[in-house]
């Protein structure tokens, strides 16, 4: 991921990246994000970041929209690509949760 000019020149990185994860199958109000970071790898040259499912998504099952978030100051607001929808479940998890 980088950040361009106005002429189309790679200018850099963003500053931070981060998975997103809402939770769809539940009452708008009541609807659990979970925010995964990603870390610059200077060695690479990309953003790397893990999630652990259990231990994050606290054991509550359902459909979780993903989206890849990038913010910088140098750009007005985060820029957002949507990934899909993962579902997820868990053996000993539960459907609804009150966050």
């Amino acid at each position: 991921m980088k950040l361009f000019d106005s002429a189309q020149k790679a200018i850099g990185h963003p500053e931070q990246v981060y998975l997103a994860f809402k939770k769809e199958d539940t009452r708008r109000n009541e609807q659990l994000q979970i925010n995964s970071q990603a870390q610059w790898d200077i060695y690479t040259g990309r953003f790397v970041g893990s999630v652990d499912f259990s231990a994050s998504f606290d054991l509550v099952n359902g459909k979780y929209a993903v989206h890849l978030v990038s913010l910088d100051s140098s750009i007005e607001g985060p820029q957002t690509w949507e990934l899909g929808v993962i579902s997820i479940w868990f053996k000993e998890g539960q459907s609804d949760t009150n966050n």
